[in-house]
């Protein structure tokens, strides 16, 4: 009995104990979650004039292509040793020469033609003084002028004696100019491409002699946005062109010579075509040979070698460059507001491979944030770090 009351005591003291303990111990401290805030870098931009630079490729042209061909037939009898392919002849130097005996011959006929009917013709100006003489007289006996003046004038001899001389004149300036078609020299400054005849050869007008290219200049033709042509269409200062032909470090300067306002019937683009003077350096060429420094020349433009163009257009006033990676989907930026995203929308004016330039929307006090955000939702914590670095 004695050890169920004990057991009941230190029951009933513990029980005492854990309530007293219970109703006793301190009140716990609460404590408000910390915001979370993602870290992000900014940047900001000032405003500027920017040229409109756009970049493409294009094929090489020349800007003259030729067939040629002679106007009259006849066998070669001489070709010129610089009539070869890849040579470079010039503007009205003799290529070909055609034996030319037959067209002297005919040249000699015709003069005798010319002159027989230039003498007809004379003769029949003197009949009509005569007839005009005669007429007179019978006006000044009778009183009344005769029937037929026309025919008692012999106006219808002197027409036909003149339609003779002109068709003589023009025989001979034709018999003219085919001796003179003999000598075949080329039209222009050109690189001859394909020969396909030589000495002995037999031609006639559809013979084709030659294929001949100018180099004076080269074009390049250029596929360009519909957006960006009236940016690189010339009006009061020239729109350079900077051509890469194979690597970045070799250009060669052009400019724009034309925008054809048709549009390519595949891409639905513009065409620009960029012009290249002296594409060979010939004129190098010609002072290294009066100099007597030759120098390897390097080659910098080859007809239909594909080619790198940047186009450095029109001036883009006061607007900001923004870098393309910081623009954001539907034309926004991503602003740092008071701890804050900021989502705003931009005004584009120009895009090209690498930036966007910004008419309204951004202004150059604005924080750019330049950190990608998986989840961007608007007005969310943010904290800059990049003021917390400088």
């Amino acid at each position: 009995m004695k050890k169920l009351i004990s057991c009941l005591l230190v029951l009933i003291f513990g029980i005492s104990c854990a309530v007293y303990l219970y109703i006793t111990k301190p009140a716990p401290k609460i404590e408000l979650p910390k915001k979370l805030s993602l870290k992000v870098e900014t940047k900001s931009f000032s405003k500027g004039s920017y040229p409109a630079t756009y970049k493409s490729t294009g094929v090489v042209k020349s800007s003259q292509h030729i067939d040629l061909k002679s106007s009259i037939s006849g066998t070669i009898s001489y070709v010129t040793d610089n009539f070869l392919p890849g040579h470079i002849v010039e503007k009205d130097e003799l290529l070909i020469r055609l034996g030319d005996n037959f067209y002297k011959n005919e040249v000699a006929k015709h003069e005798a033609i010319y002159a027989q009917a230039k003498a007809a013709y004379e003769v029949e100006i003197g009949k009509q003084k005569i007839a005009k003489e005669g007429a007179d007289v019978v006006f000044r006996a009778t009183g009344k002028k005769p029937q037929n003046v026309s025919l008692m004038m012999r106006e219808p001899q002197l027409q036909h004696a003149k339609s003779e001389l002109q068709k003589a004149k023009s025989q001979l300036d034709i018999a003219k100019q085919d001796l003179a078609d003999v000598e075949i020299k080329s039209p222009f400054n050109a690189m001859v491409i394909n020969r396909n005849v030589n000495t002995a050869s037999v031609i006639d007008k559809n013979t084709l002699l030659a294929e001949l290219v100018g180099v004076d200049q080269y074009w390049v033709e250029v596929l360009v946005p519909q957006d960006v042509m009236p940016w690189v269409t010339p009006k009061d200062k020239k729109i350079l062109a900077t051509i890469h032909p194979d690597d970045p470090k070799r250009s060669i300067q052009g400019y724009v010579l034309k925008v054809i306002l048709a549009l390519d019937e595949l891409t639905r683009m513009g065409r620009v075509i960029i012009a290249v003077d002296d594409p060979l350096k010939l004129k190098e060429i010609d002072n290294w040979k009066r100099s007597n420094n030759m120098l390897q020349q390097t080659m910098l433009l080859m007809l239909n070698d594909y080619v790198n163009i940047e186009l450095q257009g029109k001036d883009i006033a006061n607007v900001i460059k923004l870098p393309i990676d910081y623009l954001r989907p539907n034309n926004t930026v991503w602003l740092f507001v008071s701890g804050k995203l900021v989502i705003k929308e931009v005004n584009i004016v120009f895009k090209d491979s690498e930036y966007v330039y910004i008419k309204t929307g951004l202004n150059p006090t604005d924080k750019v944030i330049i950190t990608d955000i998986g989840m961007p939702v608007e007005s969310m914590h943010l904290e800059d770090i990049t003021s917390a670095e400088a």
